[in-house]
């Protein structure tokens, strides 16, 4: 549930202060990044935060995309840096931490990362980042059970959402007052 996914962690984030929150990866053809970005848009707007066109980037998932999109927008003066970043998955986090790290920009102190996936990458990082957890044991499960079920020829649900959960790890943190 993409949708539910987005929720949790704006509200994650607006809860700790942040009004300037950025969305960072994944390309809008794709369906599941489709559905975040709509839901980021919303959430944007129902929490009365500023929408910046500037803090929605596209790119690849790559841990190479994420480093290279934050060193981007760090250098765009006329946008102020965001405050907390929403990373498309845990690779792209782990660029956006490292270009982070290199300008001696504080995580979660100067700027919060989150991210989708909650994968080893997540706990092996420095911070380790908090972001949103599906259960990937249910989600083969219920592939293996539709596919059987064709074979079968039973019917099969069209559409079946996991459930997402926050993880709180040591990534993201109150906006500092500076």
């Amino acid at each position: 549930d993409e949708g539910k996914a987005t929720d949790l962690l704006m509200e994650y984030l607006v809860n700790l202060g942040h009004e300037k929150i950025a969305m960072v990866g994944g390309f809008q053809k794709y369906k599941s990044t489709y559905d975040k970005r709509i839901c980021y848009k919303s959430a944007v707007k129902r929490y009365g935060l500023k929408y910046c066109e500037d803090y929605v980037i596209e790119c690849d998932y790559t841990i190479e995309a994420g480093y290279s999109e934050i060193k981007k927008l760090i250098k765009k003066k006329e946008v102020d840096f965001p405050t907390a970043i929403i990373a498309i998955n845990d690779f792209a986090a782990a660029g956006m931490i490292q270009a982070l790290n290199e300008l001696s920009i504080n995580i979660p102190k100067d700027a919060s990362i989150v991210s989708y996936d909650n994968t080893y990458i997540a706990d092996i990082l420095i911070p380790k980042v908090t972001g949103i957890s599906y259960s990937y044991t249910e989600y083969g499960c219920a592939i293996v059970s539709s596919a059987v079920n064709v074979l079968e020829g039973e019917s099969v649900e069209g559409k079946k959402l996991l459930q997402p959960k926050l993880v709180e790890k040591c990534s993201a943190g109150p906006v500092s007052v500076k």
